[in-house]
């Protein structure tokens, strides 16, 4: 029988009640094992002290960090996914006033020796940028839906979703192509609120503009505009429901200089004016 334990703390914490977490007893034993599954939202200022005797893998939807693991400081933000090794000395500090949103499983099994530095998880490197974060998300999402329930078939469920989770976050072809648009993806991730062209976004990646979209699309399932699109209304929606920024003041924050043209791709994407999804 497998035994394992995971310590951890949260200091200055003010969301316990968005966190949540699953046990999941259902093993393939040494193999791949999938024990807890959970999520947090919206926490702000939050401090987290990790010892794992685990693997911990995280993906992080919203928010800004500094993890620091084994003593060396690296930075969080959202489409990072993170693993966290058995035994590291791990913590967190979310960056001030910054809403805080991840998912996260727990995993043992030896197939995650072998498997998850092919993934480009390493104890020295264990942040990789989501290509998919969207597709990451929804796994993660539905992951936890099925870890719910204790039934047979939700379990093998689960562990097909799993599968198809760490299927998803590996490269299927590596090459300086999509190292370059693995690049374009973490550009747009942390300057949404910049003005972001497909031609700028090509330039950095020292290709056409057109062969670029077509590599993005193929690489990511969306196009480049729909992802910058994606990152500006998913920071949005936390602005409107965390903050009391006007929608004018949301609008500018996420990168629109015109808040009526804000509202209405915000509509577009969510079938709500800002002002009615604030109030929900």
């Amino acid at each position: 029988m497998d035994i394992f334990a995971v310590f951890c703390y949260t200091v200055n914490g003010d969301a316990m009640n968005t966190f949540q977490d699953n046990y999941f007893d259902f093993r393939l034993q040494g193999e791949l094992n999938l024990h807890y599954c959970g999520n947090r939202e919206g926490s702000l200022d939050h401090k987290y002290v990790h010892r794992q005797a685990a693997y911990l893998l995280t993906y992080v939807v919203a928010g800004e960090a500094c993890l620091t693991v084994n003593g060396k400081e690296l930075p969080l933000s959202a489409g990072d996914v993170y693993v966290l090794f058995p035994e590291s000395m791990a913590s967190y500090v979310t960056a001030p006033g910054v809403p805080w949103s991840i998912r996260w499983v727990t995993l043992t099994g030896t197939q995650l020796e072998e498997l998850l530095p092919m993934l480009g998880f390493t104890p020295e490197t264990p942040i990789v940028k989501a290509a998919a974060p969207s597709k990451v998300e929804q796994l993660l999402q539905e992951l936890f839906s099925k870890t719910v329930k204790a039934d047979l078939r939700s379990k093998i469920a689960a562990m097909a979703l799993l599968y198809e989770l760490l299927s998803c976050l590996g490269p299927s072809s590596p090459s300086l192509e999509n190292t370059a648009i693995d690049d374009a993806v973490r550009y747009i991730s942390r300057h949404y609120h910049e003005p972001i062209t497909i031609h700028a976004l090509a330039e950095r990646a020292y290709l056409n503009s057109n062969y670029f979209s077509k590599l993005f699309t193929a690489q990511v399932g969306t196009t480049p505009q729909q992802f910058i699109t994606y990152i500006r209304m998913e920071k949005a929606k936390e602005l409107l429901r965390y903050t009391e920024l006007t929608v004018g003041e949301v609008a500018a924050t996420v990168g629109y200089s015109d808040a009526l043209y804000f509202s209405r791709v915000f509509k577009r994407y969510t079938g709500m004016a800002p002002s009615a999804f604030r109030s929900k």
